[in-house]
């Protein structure tokens, strides 16, 4: 009984992206529309559908006659009909907005967010947006509404969204940053730039030039000088300091990874694409890997998988630290969504790789 115990306990702190479903979508030769779901699929239109668009746990997409409906936990759900306004779907919601109107579907229920919304901006679990009936920017997160900042006595100045944080500048230039329920207080001065991600947002301080970060709730040193560059992903800051050193901030740990700049560096969910000498590495989950000795004419991250496309045109993708062949056919057109890859084979026909197997 105390092993059962501690089982559901462990399972209680593990991440949510651990419970993640394995979720992808595709149409078939017949325009049949079909959702794959943890190694099977499951037909949930026989018209062609208008759009569709794939998270870790949720897909929304705007069926035949123009309906918007999600598919959650394995059933079919209509959000909204006669649907003719915007959609977007993260990890976790579909942030939809028809007219002024601005809902969210989150953990299977729709959230009225504002009737008057004005520019908005999402993350994985978050949502920033401007309520002008009430003048005021708010934030969504875990079913609740946070009033962020009252616009009647002046705009803001600006806002930034990351996955589950939001950077804003006030009417009178301070720096505050929305994270896990709470506003902080950064500065009372508008930053030399900002970035936010998942838990963590860079800045570089406008009073003493030195770039920092905040970073589960606190704020610390990354750097003295600002550096020439950085980005900001999930848990994770990369950046070239102004020395040319190539460094990854997790928690508050900083690596130097390479001793010069790369020639580029792309920072996406838990993991950060860089080319090196025309060579293309991956570092994820605190270690680099060396992918390909040569740039690939395109790749795609999602969570801690990258995928790319080789000089072969076999798609291969970095999995829990291995590099594996995704298929050996060739195929321009892949898709990565959590655990799985969708692509083309030869004869047009869309198949989807999970768990080492082609379905």
């Amino acid at each position: 009984m105390k092993t059962i115990f501690k089982i559901i306990f462990l399972l209680i702190l593990l991440p949510k992206h651990f419970f993640a479903q394995n979720l992808n979508a595709y149409s078939d030769y017949r325009d049949y529309f079909f959702v794959f779901d943890n190694g099977a699929s499951k037909q949930l239109e026989h018209l062609p559908v208008q759009s569709y668009k794939v998270g870790w746990n949720i897909m929304a997409y705007v069926d035949n006659v123009g309906t918007l409906k999600a598919y959650y936990r394995g059933e079919k759900i209509t959000l909204e009909k006669a649907w003719i306004g915007t959609y977007d779907v993260t990890d976790q919601l579909i942030v939809f907005k028809n007219g002024s109107i601005l809902r969210v579907f989150d953990n299977g229920k729709i959230y009225d967010l504002s009737f008057n919304a004005g520019a908005y901006l999402y993350g994985d679990n978050i949502v920033a947006f401007l309520d002008e009936n009430f003048l005021m920017l708010k934030a969504y997160s875990g079913g609740k509404i946070t009033e962020l900042e009252n616009i009647a006595l002046g705009d803001v100045q600006g806002f930034k969204c990351g996955e589950n944080t939001i950077g804003l500048i006030t009417y009178n230039s301070k720096f505050r940053i929305f994270y896990n329920g709470q506003i902080a207080d950064v500065d009372d001065y508008i930053p030399v730039s900002y970035e936010c991600g998942k838990d963590a947002v860079a800045y570089v301080d406008a009073s003493s030039g030195m770039f920092k970060g905040f970073i589960n709730g606190k704020s610390f040193k990354l750097d003295d000088f600002e550096p020439l560059s950085y980005k900001v992903a999930d848990s994770m800051i990369a950046f070239v300091s102004r020395d040319g050193y190539f460094k990854i901030v997790t928690g508050k740990t900083v690596r130097e990874v390479e001793s010069y700049a790369p020639d580029f560096y792309e920072a996406d969910d838990r993991v950060v694409a860089y080319g090196r000498n025309n060579f293309f590495h991956a570092y994820v989950n605190g270690k680099s890997y060396e992918l390909e000795n040569y740039i690939p004419s395109e790749y795609k991250i999602d969570g801690d998988k990258i995928a790319w496309l080789d000089n072969t045109k076999k798609i291969k993708w970095l999995a829990d630290g291995n590099i594996e062949t995704v298929t050996y056919e060739g195929s321009k057109e892949f898709e990565v969504h959590g655990n799985t890859v969708n692509f083309k084979d030869n004869s047009g026909q869309v198949r989807i790789f999970f768990s080492k197997k082609i379905f």
